[in-house]
């Protein structure tokens, strides 16, 4: 056995030894103060105390209490080696410091460590239940952004059904309040437009559908776990419908042919897009009247009777 092997094996005795000490001690002189106090004391509080005095005197809690000035030893020793680099060279002046240190570790992690065990606890707790709250929390707000959700869609359902410009503004106003937080949801964008083109409100239909499109294209979701590119597809083919009617609303009103032919033009490339997202847009498209105005300039879209009022879309 080499001279290094030597060094280490004082070092750890040292540790564990001094360690253990300062635990046995810790105990002891627990048990003194006690003792002291039960000097003070009569009646029950005496039987009390006497009972803790003869607990502190149970050879197995010194026991234990040596083990922990052990470990206390250790955290010392690795503290102070990680902080301050110590080093451990075997004179007797490092022998001396070594051993000064751990039994001051093993005893006063015998009086601390039961504490810090406790704030670890407490702070353990203090987490989980943070936690906890933000969990009711979240629950708490889907919950009402459900019931939010419903109503707006209840409230532009009725306004739809009954076509009164009272109750379509009143539904417009419950859409514009609560979008924001339905940025993806394909029923909330469809009625929004759907509201605004009944109150030909074509360019607010046709920004409100757009923006829902680009959200979906920019985080495009597979499945049924959220919007998909079917879902912007559809909502195409309600942007053609509302750039279409636009389109003849111009012309009825102003007769802008340039500004009509860029909306004509628009409303074939959503349409395509619809198409080509959807293909089963091209059969409800042969017979939308909403179309009509760029019908001539959609071959693909001759034949199929006409629906008088429009469909707007796969649920559009």
């Amino acid at each position: 056995m080499n001279n290094s092997s030597i060094s280490w094996m004082v070092y750890l005795a040292v540790i564990v030894i001094s360690g253990a000490v300062g635990g046995f001690i810790s105990v002891v002189s627990e048990s003194l103060r006690i003792s002291l106090e039960s000097l003070k004391n009569t009646g029950n509080d005496e039987y009390k105390t006497s009972q803790k005095v003869r607990a502190y005197r149970d050879p197995w809690l010194l026991v234990g209490g040596s083990l922990v000035g052990v470990a206390g030893a250790f955290a010392v020793i690795f503290m102070i080696t990680w902080v301050a680099r110590f080093s451990y060279s075997n004179t007797p002046n490092d022998i001396v410091l070594l051993t000064s240190l751990c039994i001051m570790g093993g005893f006063f992690s015998q009086r601390y460590m039961p504490l810090v065990g406790r704030r670890f606890e407490e702070e353990l707790f203090r987490r989980r239940l943070e936690s906890s709250e933000r969990e009711v929390e979240k629950a708490k707000s889907k919950s009402e952004e459900a019931s939010d959700l419903a109503n707006a869609l209840s409230e532009a359902s009725t306004a739809l059904d009954t076509k009164s410009p009272a109750d379509l503004r009143r539904a417009v106003q419950t859409m514009e309040a609560e979008g924001a937080k339905f940025p993806e949801h394909r029923i909330f964008h469809i009625y929004w437009g759907r509201l605004y083109r009944n109150l030909a409100r074509y360019d607010d239909a046709v920004h409100v559908l757009r923006r829902f499109i680009y959200d979906i294209k920019a985080n495009p979701i597979t499945g049924n776990s959220g919007p998909t590119i079917r879902d912007a597809a559809d909502a195409s083919y309600n942007v053609a419908c509302y750039l279409s009617l636009k389109a003849k609303s111009v012309v009825e009103q102003q007769g802008q042919q340039t500004y009509v032919d860029q909306l004509r033009g628009e409303a074939i490339i959503a349409l395509q897009e619809a198409i080509t997202g959807n293909p089963e847009n091209m059969d409800l498209a042969k017979g939308d009247s909403d179309l009509d105005f760029i019908r001539e300039q959609c071959a693909f879209l001759e034949g199929g009777e006409k629906e008088e009022n429009g469909s707007e879309g796969d649920g559009g």
